[in-house]
């Protein structure tokens, strides 16, 4: 069994970081240009992982942004008390990006800015890992060319109070989600609604609801 690992808070220069020659991550310009403008925000918030010789464990984007943007700058650092296996640098590689990163709650997600989360890097493909769960937040991007099983736009997401409103969630199956599609663009055909309800697959869902209410004799 291996030497447990203990880590310990050291300062570096970016010139001192040795890459993992097998760091699979990459960064896209967007999201490098979005870890600038965090720093420049709130600074260093996450520490940079090293093991005895500072070759990289953790921080391989950090370093090649910071690198071209600021130079040679000093940041905080996590270094190991040994070296790590490959197998080891596999395994944090995997569980720091992917296996330990829980699920967004879109039912608290949905009532922020629209504007802010596309800015912050919630694009499609961010979000399309959870395409097949139809939630209150998808239901909002339900809309005429816009399909959710293949990504997220969203522009169609209202960012206003939406109080008196609700929002409920949904898990449909692949057949039944085409159903609700077709269903909310035949709703959404017949007409204005007379609603003050902006969200207009709200409005749509409504109206189905209404019709079906209403022709099984309960309206």
């Amino acid at each position: 069994m291996s030497e447990p690992i203990k880590w310990t808070n050291v300062t570096l220069k970016l010139s001192q970081l040795k890459k993992w020659e097998n760091n699979p991550a990459e960064i896209s310009k967007d999201a490098a240009g979005r870890l600038v403008e965090c720093f420049n925000e709130f600074g260093q918030i996450e520490t940079l992982a090293v093991d005895p010789e500072n070759r990289l464990v953790d921080g391989h984007q950090r370093l090649d942004t910071w690198l071209a943007k600021y130079g040679d700058i000093e940041v905080d650092c996590r270094k190991a008390s040994r070296l790590l296996t490959e197998k080891e640098r596999q395994k944090i590689a995997v569980m720091l990006r992917s296996g330990a990163v829980g699920r967004y709650n879109w039912d608290v997600v949905s009532s922020w800015s629209a504007d802010d989360l596309q800015g912050w890097g919630m694009d499609s493909g961010v979000l399309g890992d959870w395409k097949r769960d139809v939630t209150a937040l998808e239901m909002m991007l339900i809309s005429e060319g816009a399909d959710v099983k293949d990504g997220f736009d969203f522009s169609s997401l209202p960012s206003e109070d939406r109080a008196p409103f609700r929002q409920v969630t949904f898990t449909l199956h692949d057949i039944q989600y085409e159903q609700m599609a077709e269903a909310l663009k035949l709703s959404k055909g017949m007409g204005a609604f007379d609603s003050e309800n902006e969200n207009s697959n709200g409005n749509a869902i409504a109206r189905i609801c209404e019709v079906f209410i209403t022709e099984h004799g309960n309206g």
